[in-house]
């Protein structure tokens, strides 16, 4: 019996995820976020538990590189995950820490 192993390309283009800049993290519930790209504009993010469940964020596009988020102060403790689509098309995954 063989077995696939499931490997998804998170980043298929050229922006290694240390391009983009998530701070603070780790961060509390409630608490105003700064994501920065080195390169590209950020189009779109996603807020993601481990299980696939979205959050809703405050968006606030500072600059095309930047975004500021607003966490819901009702997140639980726990990893995140932030899912964003750039520029390009391309998507990447940062992962959240909140406490």
């Amino acid at each position: 019996m063989s077995h696939e192993v499931f490997n998804p390309r998170l980043n298929t283009q050229d922006t290694p995820a240390n391009d983009i800049n998530v701070f603070p993290n780790p961060s509390k519930a409630g608490q105003t976020l700064s994501l920065t790209s080195n390169n590209q504009s950020i189009e779109q993010v996603v807020l993601l538990d481990v299980a696939g469940r979205s959050y809703n964020l405050s968006i606030n596009k500072t600059s095309p590189q930047e975004i500021q988020l607003g966490l819901s102060s009702q997140l639980n403790p726990g990893i995140y995950l932030l899912r964003l689509t750039l520029e390009d098309g391309s998507s990447l995954i940062k992962k959240l820490a909140v406490q």
